[in-house]
């Protein structure tokens, strides 16, 4: 699932720096990489996975990798002030309008959803619906990325399913299968 949020991370970063496709992004296999370490680094130290979240930057002209250094140091002060910061990031009223505006910017990729071709728009639909229904993006990806392939077979066109995306569907039905039907 992990892997997921990487993705969907690495295509937001890529589109908010203007380029069209994340293959277009230069040293893919390092950011999958980077971000990979850091997964296995903070399960290590026993937190939440981390991932890079680098549009933020990127859209206020960071473009070098500065940004995300100057957050870095950011974060090794802010032990310093975490009874303040978990008094005010406890509190729903004051965190929720932050995540209004981060729903708005992501859904500014909308306008690039095929909406007329059903197999390309429903999916997208999932998962703009999914998210925030499972409260996890990786499982509403998930749900968007099974439905894609099986409205592409179903609508005739499983030649446009390549032989990799057969294996993450088929290792996705089984994570949906024998965890979360444990829910």
């Amino acid at each position: 699932m992990d892997m997921f949020d990487t993705v969907g991370t690495l295509v937001g970063v890529t589109q908010a720096a203007g380029w069209r496709h994340a293959r277009d992004l230069p040293r893919t296999f390092r950011a999958l990489i980077s971000d990979a370490a850091g997964t296995v680094v903070s399960a290590l130290l026993g937190t939440s996975t981390v991932t890079f979240e680098s549009a933020a930057g990127i859209l206020a002209g960071g473009w070098t990798g500065l940004t995300a250094l100057a957050a870095a140091k950011l974060f090794l002060i802010a032990p310093l002030f975490s009874p303040l910061i978990r008094m005010v990031a406890g509190d729903p009223p004051i965190t929720a309008p932050a995540m209004v505006i981060v729903g708005a910017l992501m859904m500014n990729n909308a306008r690039r959803v095929e909406w007329d071709d059903f197999t390309e728009g429903v999916p997208a639909f999932l998962a703009m619906v999914g998210i925030p229904l499972t409260f996890s993006i990786a499982d509403g990806l998930a749900f968007a990325l099974l439905s894609w392939r099986a409205l592409k077979f179903l609508a005739g066109r499983g030649r446009e399913i390549r032989l990799p995306a057969v294996v993450i569907a088929l290792a996705v039905t089984v994570y949906f299968v024998a965890v979360r039907a444990r829910l």
